[in-house]
């Protein structure tokens, strides 16, 4: 467990000496042209602190070079798990219905992030990449090698939730945090994970671009509509996750 807190902790670290660099970079081009550099300060960061990570990741061995790694496993897992993670963003975007009084510490920072082209591909695919190298590749990884796999999901699923600090998104993080570490538990690979990860950051992005005042699905659609979404959503979810079991056998890494 200590190992996977100290990742996290140095990704933590990372932001916070990217967003010092980033704010003397952004005064030096911008002045004191606030909204400008704030804008340039929040992207930079985000790309900064994810190349940075990305290196520590490769230099200390944390990036896993099984075979399974980068295997799709197989056309069918793929599209078996992209219906399953869309399923499981629809539930998700239920629970966190009921906990909408819980403050958004970032929902302007968000907003910030998206209003240029590489604040978009930051969130939308090279902040899954990275996240799924470093919490499905290394944390997941290294929790399998030291719990039960029941216990590694949850402690990973909690370690991701609680990554995200925001109280807003804990609660759904996690959730999707379990979903994709029972499929690295299951497969080995980042593959899947991946396409999942970057299905949910580009449906959010999708959803603040075209739907900017709506917080979540309910309000997009009657109650009627909304109820048959979600109950469809459930039986989907649990065929998908019984024909992606029987497809694979849990993964190799040593408990």
């Amino acid at each position: 467990m200590g190992k996977s807190i100290k990742l996290v902790l140095i990704y933590l670290l990372m932001q916070i000496i990217a967003a010092i660099i980033s704010v003397l970079i952004a005064t030096f081009i911008y002045g004191i042209d606030v909204e400008a550099l704030q804008t340039f300060t929040l992207v930079s960061t985000l790309f900064i602190s994810m190349v940075g990570m990305t290196i520590y990741l490769y230099r200390s061995g944390e990036i896993p070079t099984g075979k399974n790694t980068w295997s799709p496993i197989s056309l069918l897992y793929v599209i078996l798990s992209l219906l399953a993670g869309l399923c499981c963003i629809v539930l998700v975007d239920f629970v966190t219905t009921g906990l909408n009084w819980l403050p958004d510490w970032t929902d302007t920072t968000f907003d910030q992030v998206l209003s240029t082209g590489m604040g978009v591909l930051g969130v939308a695919l090279f902040g899954p990449v990275l996240e799924e190298l470093l919490f499905r590749g290394a944390v997941t990884r290294i929790l399998l090698q030291q719990y039960s796999p029941a216990k590694a999901i949850v402690f990973s699923a909690l370690i991701f939730g609680i990554f995200h600090i925001n109280p807003a998104q804990i609660a759904g993080a996690t959730l999707i945090g379990l979903f994709l570490a029972w499929i690295y538990y299951r497969t080995e690979s980042l593959i899947p994970c991946i396409l999942v990860h970057v299905l949910n950051n580009s449906l959010a992005v999708g959803m603040d671009r075209r739907f900017p005042e709506a917080q979540t699905l309910a309000e997009l659609m009657s109650p009627s509509v909304y109820y048959m979404l979600i109950s469809a959503s459930m039986v989907i979810f649990a065929l998908c996750l019984f024909a992606m079991n029987r497809q694979t056998a849990p993964n190799k890494i040593k408990h």
